[in-house]
């Protein structure tokens, strides 16, 4: 390889690290406001349909940001 080629693949290499670490740092971003995980009760479905009905608009929120980072 030459030097030229080289270069551009350096340039290359740095968007994608430029690009995993700004969409890492959205991704966290938005995942701040989903509350914890292992804080609902699963003991009926009831429960679980009730803290869905709290929640949905936070993993609605959190799923359309994993989507648009994946299309981008």
């Amino acid at each position: 390889m030459n030097n030229r080629q080289l270069r551009n693949l350096l340039y290359i290499m740095t968007l994608i690290f430029i690009y995993n670490y700004f969409s890492l740092s959205f991704l966290d971003f938005l995942n701040s406001f989903l509350p914890a995980a292992y804080k609902f009760s699963t003991a009926s479905t009831q429960s679980l349909v009730a803290y869905l009905k709290i929640n949905i608009w936070q993993y609605a929120v959190s799923m359309i940001g994993y989507i648009f980072v994946f299309l981008s």
